[in-house]
């Protein structure tokens, strides 16, 4: 995600509006799913300290806005001037990551799951918690097949989620086969090798 956030800032006229967020993007939504739409609110907030607990929840709300307007050091471009956000999604807590594209026009979430064959295809809680957060225009939830999959009994999850990422970005479709996991990891690895070198060649401090 941080190198499709610099190629997107280098690049001067990208072929996809889109931006980004990290895995800390999930940790907000989880947490705002918790305080403010958890049945038992009334509850808590009884049996708890109430100046706490707003304090949490004006704080889960900031991280959330200031992801949005492109203000947070994970965040790449405000929302409002792309067409679709790239999240990193750890699978109902499992070791596991999938890639959830947000369609802001279109109002819908497609799913991109390197190991969707091998598990029953189910909407997780952790999407919906995601599409729901729009009670009153709900997002559309899509599970997008036929992509290229992980080799089984390997960890290249994250590695997956990061090649959909830059396919989609670059407007182009994601293939059935023949993308070879341990060849972007050296790519990876070696493009932002090579990043961090330029900036400490050009005196950048952050």
């Amino acid at each position: 995600m941080y190198y499709l956030r610099k190629k997107y800032k280098n690049t001067n006229f990208p072929i996809s509006r889109y931006t980004t967020t990290d895995c800390f993007f999930k940790v907000y939504i989880d947490k705002a799913y918790v305080n403010c739409y958890n049945s038992d609110i009334a509850k808590d907030l009884a049996t708890q300290d109430t100046s706490t607990r707003t304090d949490e929840i004006a704080d889960t709300e900031k991280s959330l806005i200031n992801t949005i307007k492109g203000l947070s050091t994970c965040a790449g471009q405000p929302w409002h001037m792309v067409n679709k956000v790239f999240v990193p999604i750890n699978y109902d807590d499992a070791f596991h990551w999938v890639l959830e594209v947000i369609a802001l026009k279109d109002r819908c979430i497609h799913v991109y799951d390197s190991m969707a064959p091998s598990r029953k295809r189910k909407q997780t809680s952790d999407i919906e918690k995601l599409a729901e957060k729009y009670e009153r225009d709900p997002f559309q939830v899509e599970y997008v097949s036929e992509i290229a999959q992980q080799d089984s009994g390997r960890l290249d999850c994250g590695v997956f989620v990061a090649i959909y990422a830059e396919y989609l970005s670059e407007g182009l479709g994601i293939p059935c086969s023949g993308i070879v996991a341990q060849y972007h990891h050296l790519r990876y690895s070696s493009l932002l090798c090579n990043y961090g070198s330029e900036k400490v060649e050009n005196g950048y401090v952050s």
